[in-house]
């Protein structure tokens, strides 16, 4: 199983969290990041922006094609883990949890508040540097590039789209690389229901083979956002427009 451990601690006005994926011996960095470490949450938000950063863009938990299964992540605040399962209190900090919500949807989180002896600046191979903005993932689409949400996943599952909530951005991910996949047009009443419900413009993509629709929103700076999906049995302008 590949591990990945964070510990944030506070070093003058900003936050350092040292990143530890070997067990068996020590192989750590230490990532820092401009946030003020007297505010909790900052603590929680520095250590999921590291983790991310660890994982998505060092590679340092393994490049996973199973999004997250194999993965243990090792974490200092519980928090971490209900964001994971959309159950924590601290709402502001969902964006920076996507990543744990969607990608690595299959990996074990654990809290671990004692065994972090190899996080210290002696030990550190490496220093990075990292902003204090939440990068959401996205998937690469052949209609461009697309942020998932949990819910969609979620929508999946309990659709019938996808056999388990771990495997379905990767039913997600190849269904909207296939050619088979189209982009349709919403009329202009579903499209008036649609902004009404989403607040935005939505556009519609449909695998032709499993029958699958999925719902895009487009925010206002320009993020292309999965929102929902669902089966379509019988695909006319009629009935595109009475799922909007």
């Amino acid at each position: 199983m590949n591990l990945l451990q964070t510990r944030p601690v506070a070093r003058g006005n900003e936050i350092r969290v040292y990143v530890n994926h070997c067990k068996l011996e020590a192989s750590v960095i230490a990532i820092d990041i401009a946030l003020d470490p007297s505010i909790r949450q900052n603590l929680i938000a520095a250590e999921l922006l590291a983790m991310r950063y660890a994982l998505s863009e060092l590679g340092l938990g393994g490049f996973d094609r199973k999004h997250g299964r194999g993965l243990l992540l090792e974490v200092t605040h519980g928090a971490i883990r209900k964001l994971s399962r959309l159950d924590s209190a601290f709402q502001a900090l969902a964006p920076f949890a996507q990543f744990i919500q969607t990608r690595y949807l299959g990996a074990e989180i654990e809290v671990n508040k004692d065994d972090f002896a190899w996080a210290r600046d002696e030990d550190v191979a490496k220093v990075h540097r990292i902003g204090c903005d939440p990068v959401p993932e996205q998937i690469h689409t052949r209609f461009g590039s697309m942020v998932p949400t949990a819910h969609i996943l979620q929508c999946m599952v309990d659709r019938a789209m996808t056999a388990g909530l771990d495997r379905a951005l990767n039913v997600l991910t190849t269904q909207l690389t296939s050619i088979d996949t189209r982009r349709l047009a919403w009329s202009d009443a579903a499209a008036a229901r649609c902004r009404v419900r989403y607040g935005k413009d939505s556009e519609l993509l449909y695998h032709r083979s499993s029958q699958n629709m999925f719902v895009v929103t487009r925010e206002p700076d320009g993020v292309r956002r999965l929102v929902t999906a669902y089966k379509v049995d019988n695909l006319t302008n009629q009935h595109v427009e009475a799922c909007a």
